[in-house]
């Protein structure tokens, strides 16, 4: 239902002099039409929304012919992680994971596990139902006929699907309505939370995390490492041998390159690295002569043209002379060794002006102002992460009342005289709608947003919203027809100068990020950074199955 409307201090929509800064950099961004973070991810895992793997994931085709489907080799585990309500396990199941058995045959075996987000209404139970029907030895079919049927998995579908495939329904139906297969399903789901899993599908080979619906190209060069004696490897394209220079700088305390050498190493499994520190003389030689700016750099030598891979990464290349190096803009490097660094207490760029005082680092997080009390909330309206987290702010507002001043900003990016959302055309315009109400209803629009975000947003009238939260329906329309593209260009700014592409991502006291989506991840971070206002002492509800981080970008 949505929440009664309440009066609620709102942090101002405007813009600080130091937003100016950051949208000449997000330019770039969107002229290449790549998007992402600016800085690159933390972990080892391959994701089809890493920036780069966004410029390359259509990799070299493949036309593979097995002579056979017997295998008397060594056989190999590919452990997926799965969700049967999630549209990208589906592309997964249809797509690569469908190519994988048809090449690789009883060579590879497919051992799958469950991992069902709470945003799936009907995930869980459908998890539930695949374990019953593996009782009576039919998982495999159950499984297959779930993802024929993923628009329709209330219970009542699942129990026709097991009596459509001969089971014992008595037995069947007993089974699912009595939740035996509950904590099964549970003790997998956390499984995968302690191994890093923050999404689905994700699969391991081995040591090796694939995550996403990922084309069968990027699986191959994985199993073929395992078991390269297999037609199916032996007939594959070569990869060619070839090293690449990631550049750093060990002032940057927030670079990291794992995340692109991961994937990097995915896509081209001749590739060597060798990292170089930008104060060495091998580091700076290779800098001045590759002419970008900004690190970690990732440079690879002239000889990965040869590799079947190379023509579609052109794009996210640059060459100079023996080199290609991967463009800032795709790899989200950020950091210029030649700029102050606005926390070391040293004029780095021999200006005589030190860290927060010099006009570069307005633009930095630790040089902004700090506004105790402050919460901001970056979203895709139809986010389904980013519309829990609305969820989690509505349970920290009920806490804190008036000491909690929020606001909401939405993530897109301009596209001529519209913008790209990453759930198409119908969310950037929901974002306008959302947007309206904060103009109109500064102190209660809230109750619009969260209204939105718990009935949903896609193929559902958004003026039953606006009514219920005591908004004009004229007034709304009148504001989408005006004023509200540029609303959101300025919304887009703000997302932009912070380096923000990832829903839900939250700012406290206009300084500190992090990430979550439940009241009592913003109660505690909000906290951490308020100490002694009303309400901390209190904990705040904490179920949901939406890992730490997980995200849209």
């Amino acid at each position: 239902m949505p929440k009664k409307q309440k009066t609620k201090k709102v942090i101002s929509n405007s813009l600080d002099p130091w937003v100016i800064i950051g949208v000449i950099g997000a330019i770039a961004l969107l002229v290449l039409g790549v998007s992402g973070t600016l800085k690159p991810k933390t972990g080892q895992s391959i994701s089809v929304d890493d920036p780069v793997e966004r410029a390359i994931k259509n990799l070299f085709g493949v036309s593979q012919k097995t002579t056979t489907l017997e295998y008397s080799g060594e056989k190999m585990v590919i452990v997926e992680y799965s969700d049967f309500e999630c549209p990208f396990c589906k592309k997964a199941h249809d797509g690569a994971l469908k190519q994988i058995r048809q090449n690789f045959g009883d060579a590879v075996v497919i051992e799958y596990k469950h991992f069902p987000l709470s945003f799936h209404a009907n995930a869980q139970k459908a998890a539930e139902a695949s374990e019953c029907a593996r009782e009576q030895g039919k998982f495999w079919e159950y499984h297959d006929k779930l993802f024929e049927n993923q628009k329709s998995l209330g219970v009542e579908s699942l129990k026709q699907y097991a009596k459509e495939l001969g089971l014992n329904t008595q037995s069947f139906n007993a089974c699912l309505d009595d939740g035996v297969k509950a904590q099964l399903v549970r003790d997998q789901f956390l499984e995968g939370q302690s191994k890093g899993v923050s999404g689905t599908p994700a699969f391991f080979i081995g040591d090796s995390m694939i995550s996403g619906a990922q084309p069968y190209e990027n699986f191959l060069p994985v199993i073929c490492a395992k078991i390269p004696q297999h037609d199916a490897c032996v007939n594959a394209p070569q990869p060619v041998d070839f090293k690449m220079y990631v550049i750093q700088d060990q002032r940057c305390k927030d670079c990291d390159a794992s995340r692109i050498v991961a994937v990097t190493r995915q896509l081209f499994p001749g590739v060597s690295v060798k990292y170089l520190d930008y104060s060495s003389k091998e580091g700076k030689e290779l800098y001045d002569q590759v002419g970008l700016v900004f690190m970690p750099m990732y440079v690879m030598e002239a000889s990965v043209e040869d590799d079947p891979a190379f023509s579609r990464i052109a794009g996210a290349l640059r060459k100079t002379g023996d080199y290609y190096a991967i463009l800032p803009q795709a790899s989200g490097s950020s950091f210029d060794p030649n700029a102050e660094i606005c926390t070391n207490g040293v004029d780095d760029n021999n200006d005589g002006i030190v860290d927060c005082d010099d006009a570069k680092c307005a633009a930095s997080l630790e040089c902004r102002e700090e506004k105790p009390g402050e919460v901001q909330l970056f979203i895709m309206s139809d986010c389904p992460f980013g519309k829990k987290a609305v969820e989690g702010l509505s349970g920290a507002i009920d806490n804190f009342g008036d000491a909690l001043n929020y606001d909401i900003h939405y993530i897109a990016s301009e596209a001529g005289d519209g913008f790209n959302s990453l759930h198409g055309q119908y969310e950037w315009e929901e974002n306008v709608r959302q947007l309206c109400a904060k103009k109109l209803a500064p102190d209660t629009y809230f109750d619009y947003v969260y209204c939105r975000s718990t009935n949903g947003v896609k193929g559902v009238d958004w003026k039953s919203c606006a009514t219920s939260s005591g908004l004009d329906v004229n007034e709304m329309q009148a504001c989408f027809d005006g004023e509200g593209k540029d609303l959101l260009r300025e919304d887009i700014k703000i997302a932009n100068a912070l380096q923000v592409s990832a829903s839900p991502t939250w700012l406290a006291n206009n300084r500190y990020k992090f990430s979550g989506v439940d009241a009592e991840t913003v109660r505690k971070n909000f906290c951490q950074y308020n100490v002694g206002v009303a309400g901390c002492e209190n904990t705040l509800q904490t179920e949901t199955t939406v890992p730490t981080g997980a995200g849209c970008s």
